[in-house]
């Protein structure tokens, strides 16, 4: 993991956005300013964060690792379910082809 900003930290901690932002300024947290739209964005380097907001951080990657895994395995299901209905299909195509010879 590189640079994170105030929402992503906010959204592993849930806890608002002012909060984490009140807590790196008192901490002095280290952050590069990119530019955004509409303004510019701190993106705090991860490395140098706390390790209690590095591991929420992890924890919250792997929710959602988890999560996407889960997704895939259910689209995977579903496309097997297909496999084995086309299969059958062509299985009766076959059947009634050979019938008719």
């Amino acid at each position: 993991m590189s640079d994170v900003t105030i929402r992503q930290i906010a959204d592993a901690l849930g806890r608002d956005r002012s909060a984490i932002s009140r807590r790196a300024k008192k901490e002095g947290w280290p952050y590069i300013e990119e530019k955004a739209r509409g303004g510019a964005r701190r993106e705090y380097v991860f490395a140098q964060l706390p390790p209690s907001i590095q591991k929420a951080l992890h924890g919250d990657v792997v929710a959602s690792l988890v999560a996407e895994s889960d997704a895939l395995v259910a689209d995977l299901v579903q496309v097997r379910q297909r496999i084995a209905a086309l299969d059958a299909e062509i299985a009766a195509m076959l059947k009634l082809r050979g019938g008719d010879q």
